[in-house]
């Protein structure tokens, strides 16, 4: 088994060199069929990993990262919230988490909302100074806009909300950071009945399946 996964990170090594290397898309769209095949990467389409191989390229991460942390959702790309954070990172953001799915209760003593709350740090070297954001997002929040049907926020109250506030706060003090790429695929993923998700315990999406069932991330 060991022999295996380390044969199948050498192939991806191989195939992240490759895809520098091609002369035009036709050998790069040949290449992501075999690939495909082997099921070395996660997607159904030569054109859908070519896409992202070259959207990993321009945000500076290697192929392999971009293989499992950039979806192609009802054709628009998303970003893990994994990748989302660690491009903030390397672009000097820090953040508190102020609030973690924070119950707030009524006069009656009922809970009447959940908020998450993150305070955003950014250092500017031309002003010397740091610059501080705060972004928060609420159960309140998610129901206008249509999210809580769905099995992971009755479930995943808690990561949800991180996620989703992360996310946001990423996005106003650091758009550059994400190039362009401003969704993060729970976000599309929320937005649709086309599909059905389950998260690891950050939020990070890690599987994705269509109206019949069919696992395609």
């Amino acid at each position: 088994m060991e022999e295996l996964e380390l044969q199948k990170q050498e192939n991806i090594t191989t195939a992240l060199t490759k895809f520098d290397n091609f002369k035009n898309l036709d050998e790069m769209k040949s290449f992501a069929a075999e690939l495909i095949k082997s099921k070395l990467i996660p997607f159904r389409t030569p054109e859908e990993a070519v896409t992202v191989a070259l959207m990993g390229r321009d945000l500076g991460i290697g192929f392999s990262t971009a293989m499992n942390n950039i979806y192609n959702i009802a054709g628009k790309p998303a970003l893990s919230v994994h990748l989302a954070a660690g491009l903030a990172k390397s672009r000097g953001i820090e953040w508190q988490i102020e609030k973690d799915a924070e119950s707030i209760k009524g006069p009656d003593g009922k809970v009447v909302n959940i908020v998450t709350q993150i305070r955003f740090f950014r250092f500017n070297k031309e002003m010397n100074r740091v610059f501080e954001n705060v972004m928060t997002y609420s159960w309140k929040d998610a129901v206008a806009a249509g999210y809580t049907t769905k099995d992971n926020w009755k479930t995943k109250t808690r990561n949800m909300l991180r996620s989703r506030c992360l996310t946001e706060g990423i996005r106003f003090v650091c758009p550059e950071a994400l190039m362009g790429l401003f969704y993060e695929a729970s976000e599309l993923l929320d937005s649709t009945t086309d599909y059905q998700y389950s998260t690891d315990d950050e939020g990070n999406v890690i599987t994705i399946k269509d109206k019949d069932g069919k696992i395609i991330k």
